[in-house]
């Protein structure tokens, strides 16, 4: 005789899931078919309950209401992923944007993809998207037409760069903004300096260098100024704006003996004007940017100090989450922030 409790387990349906979100049947239907008309926030949540009450997602294809379909294999896939960008062409040959998009590419190369370089204008209709895509990167894309976002929904996405959003609907791989403040000002303090300029309009990084350096009793003058001269479609040191920054700085009594400024290519227009002024470079006065641009930094002499945000790893990063999103297309969105590091005579280094 068999005296066990032959229980059979209570499956977690779909009007269970309805129930315990709030919402309608036809909106977890639209959730399990990432339907690019719901919510972010109403997805998220409707995802969350899923994992809450541990309701099994089950294939489309032995779904109710829908038909039997055999998945496609991966030999027929398009091999081809877009990187979409807004920022206009001729910046793109900035040594940051071009160490990301060289970073993508060779990833890509490896798995034997291409790279498709689309830039979309402003407000960008839907069929600016390109086509016979896998997947798309999207770097710095702001303002393009519903229609298009709900285009961009359907397929595998991930930002790169910029600053997180709330209930973003795609995954996002960049940096700890806050993170490169703190480095400079902590290095900054650990080297002496009393007196320290912070040159630049990155809100995140500026407002905790801000925030560290007079924690420390540091006292800092911010110049809320890029330092860029773009007007020739180039990115160039402003050198006229920061010469006359710096005739102003000549003339206090007591002058800052140290600039942080929030990018390399501002540093470099600084080590190229302060012997104008009978200054030496990290001697008179010392040196940190951020975003370690060897083409413009390895030929200064003394190479100044800057902090490292990996685009490089940024970029493989993003490639990595795009391949899992083809996989899983259902996972909630990720946000990965990776550490920003100092590096100091070309050698990295902890604080």
């Amino acid at each position: 005789m068999n005296w066990g409790c032959n229980m059979k387990e209570t499956k977690v349906t779909i009007r269970d899931v309805a129930t315990a979100a709030g919402v309608s049947i036809a909106t977890i239907s639209r959730v399990l078919n990432n339907h690019p008309e719901v919510k972010f926030a109403t997805a998220k949540q409707v995802r969350q309950v899923m994992q809450n009450i541990n309701y099994q997602i089950v294939p489309n294809h032995i779904r109710r209401g829908h038909r039997r379909f055999s998945r496609r294999p991966d030999s027929y896939r398009k091999m081809q992923i877009a990187l979409i960008t807004q920022v206009a062409p001729p910046l793109l040959e900035a040594p940051i944007y071009s160490r990301i998009i060289r970073s993508v590419e060779q990833e890509l190369t490896l798995q034997y993809y291409s790279l498709l370089l689309r830039n979309l204008p402003m407000n960008a209709p839907k069929e600016s998207i390109p086509g016979k895509i896998d997947g798309a990167i999207l770097f710095y894309v702001g303002h393009i037409q519903p229609a298009a976002m709900r285009l961009l929904r359907q397929i595998p996405c991930v930002k790169i760069l910029g600053t997180p959003q709330p209930y973003d609907c795609f995954d996002h791989v960049t940096y700890d903004d806050e993170k490169i403040g703190v480095i400079a000002a902590q290095y900054l303090a650990r080297r002496g300096h009393r007196k320290v300029v912070c040159y630049g309009k990155h809100a995140g990084r500026v407002d905790a260098f801000l925030k560290t350096v007079r924690n420390a009793g540091i006292e800092c003058l911010h110049i809320a100024e890029d330092g860029v001269d773009e007007t020739h479609e180039r990115q160039y040191p402003d050198l006229p704006r920061l010469h006359c920054f710096l005739e102003n700085i000549c003339k206090e009594r007591v002058r800052p003996t140290a600039f942080f400024a929030t990018a390399d290519i501002v540093i470099a227009g600084f080590q190229r004007l302060l012997p104008k002024f009978n200054l030496v470079p990290q001697k008179d006065v010392e040196l940190i940017g951020v975003n370690n641009d060897a083409v413009l930094l390895d030929n200064l002499e003394p190479r100044p100090a800057t902090i490292d945000i990996h685009v490089e790893e940024i970029g493989r990063t993003a490639l990595q989450l795009l391949f899992q999103r083809q996989k899983e297309p259902h996972r909630l969105p990720e946000l990965i922030r990776l550490e920003p590091e100092l590096v100091e005579n070309n050698q990295r280094r902890a604080l």
